[in-house]
């Protein structure tokens, strides 16, 4: 059975992952440049949008030591 993560959910892992030490800092498989990917309804835009300008203001150079770029694909 495929679980489904609730967007709420999803925001809630991202941010978790931002402040990740090893995610700051590329350490992985490689050593590749830290990305994540965000898939979500298109009827949660508006909350994403919301939750997406939060932590590029809150996770900044100064805060964690990254800026966060944001790609948005759509």
């Amino acid at each position: 059975m495929i679980k489904i993560e609730s967007t709420t959910t999803k925001l809630e892992h991202l941010q978790k992952k931002i402040m990740n030490q090893d995610f700051q800092e590329s350490r992985g498989l490689s050593n590749e440049v830290s990305y994540y990917i965000l898939g979500y309804a298109p009827e949660d835009q508006p909350l994403v949008r919301e939750a997406i300008d939060k932590m590029e203001m809150r996770f900044n150079q100064a805060s964690v030591g990254v800026d966060i770029i944001e790609f948005n694909v759509y």
